[in-house]
């Protein structure tokens, strides 16, 4: 991701972001848009609640309406989102460019984690061996 310019940069010559990009956009996000959802408004999740979820886009933050039965657990701060533009329903959340998971209550990883990325050392086993 390039970066923002310094403010005694000359501003003609630097490349121009889009609002959606200093969001955090990107083709990754966009290459998951199908020709059917071309309508909806891609969303960045700003803070999950246990009702709710509040998210930003280029005309600043906005409350979504939820879809019956939605699991606010399946969302995390930072997911893209793409909404209905009229009723600010949440239709459907983008695939993540990664992601940060905590054990399960046994001490496992889940089973989406493995997936995702390679196990993490185990540091205390580190320690004992040397």
């Amino acid at each position: 991701m390039a970066t923002l310019p310094d403010a005694d940069q000359d501003l003609t010559s630097s490349p121009l972001f889009s609002p959606l990009e200093l969001l955090g956009w990107s083709e990754f996000f966009a290459d998951q848009v199908q020709p059917g959802e071309a309508d909806l408004i891609p969303r960045r999740v700003a803070s999950v609640h246990r009702a709710r979820i509040e998210a930003i886009d280029v005309t600043g933050p906005v409350g979504l309406e939820l879809p019956a039965n939605t699991n606010t657990a399946d969302f995390a701060v930072g997911d893209w989102v793409l909404a209905d533009p009229l009723t600010d329903m949440l239709m459907s959340r983008l695939d993540r460019k990664s992601v940060f998971q905590r054990r399960t209550e046994g001490g496992a990883w889940p089973a989406t984690c493995c997936r995702q990325r390679r196990h993490p050392v185990d540091r205390d086993l580190v320690q004992r061996r040397f």
